[in-house]
């Protein structure tokens, strides 16, 4: 942040003065200049917590939709020359019910954080 006088609070001319002279009975305003590179690292900080919040909540979504899936797999017994033995097996996976709730409410945050520091 940088303190500088300006006259066009005072006077209404678009000039601005950063030296000592005769600045005690004027106004100061602060300014607070930012380099370009500042500013592309703060939008991509954004956008990325956007992005995030967004893949979180979508998710979420999923989680909500689908509680339990499906996985099948096949598993090589036993194998004498060409001869193979083989089972296949389901595995049911169920995904905790406080799982997709939480997802959603952690990337709407996110969502929110990034949209309010814009």
């Amino acid at each position: 942040m940088i303190l500088t006088y300006d006259k066009s609070i005072r006077d209404g001319n678009p000039q601005s003065v950063n030296d000592e002279s005769d600045k005690s009975a004027h106004e100061y305003r602060a300014t607070d200049t930012k380099s370009d590179t500042e500013v592309e690292n703060d939008m991509a900080g954004k956008s990325g917590l956007l992005i995030t919040g967004a893949v979180i909540v979508g998710l979420g979504v999923l989680a909500l939709a689908v509680p339990m899936f499906t996985t099948k797999d096949t598993k090589e017994l036993a194998k004498i020359g060409d001869l193979k033995v083989t089972a296949k097996e389901e595995n049911t996976h169920v995904i905790p019910p406080f799982v997709g709730p939480a997802a959603l409410i952690l990337g709407v945050v996110l969502m929110g954080a990034a949209l309010v520091r814009r």
